[in-house]
């Protein structure tokens, strides 16, 4: 698959709008989703997918290394959130995160098997809400795209020992949301905890 990505941007590099097209087809539904998670919101988070995609059609020609194209993603991405967040700063309605949730339980549920059953997974999300926005960044990028810490680290333009500090206090804080909420979670979430 890497192959096939750096192929395609080349292709777009090239003025291939076809090559861009696929490439928006590889990675729209990740990255909207992260976005969903770390904004809670999905109105928001089209508008980040939106903001994102035009600079990385605007910057495609800027890209030196193929191969990092998706932390160069996450990058551009976790921008957009910062500066809808500079925005505006507004309260996220609990019924939007529920929906949300909801509607990412089901098609989870019947795309793949997991082992939290959508309850659950309306719960984590929600506890998700309640950390810090850095916290969630980290766990989000960290389990949800399974992002490895030096990627992390180029994601969010800091050290590897910072990403795993606030993967340590995020797992922590989620963990103790979760217990005073009564809530199932995964073990191997806070296997470092």
């Amino acid at each position: 698959m890497a192959d096939e990505i750096i192929k395609t941007v080349n292709q777009i590099k090239k003025g291939d709008r076809a090559a861009f097209d696929k490439f928006y087809e590889a990675y729209h539904l990740e990255l909207y989703r992260s976005a969903c998670l770390m904004l809670g919101n999905s109105c928001d988070a089209e508008d980040v997918l939106q903001e994102t995609f035009v600079v990385v059609f605007l910057h495609m020609q800027d890209i030196r290394d193929p191969e990092r194209i998706r932390p160069w993603l996450y990058k551009i991405m976790l921008h957009s959130i910062f500066s809808l967040r500079e925005k505006s700063n507004r309260e996220t309605a609990d019924e939007d995160i529920l929906a949300k949730a909801d509607a990412m339980a089901s098609q989870e549920n019947s795309t793949e098997s997991t082992s939290i059953d959508s309850w659950e997974h309306t719960e984590m999300v929600r506890s998700l809400q309640k950390l810090d926005p850095k916290h969630r960044q980290v766990l989000v990028l960290y389990y949800y795209n399974e992002l490895s810490i030096p990627e992390i680290a180029e994601v969010t333009g800091t050290l590897t020992g910072t990403v795993k500090s606030r993967l340590h206090h995020a797992r922590k804080k989620l963990k103790q949301i979760l217990n005073e909420n009564h809530t199932f979670c995964p073990e191997e979430v806070f296997n470092h905890v």
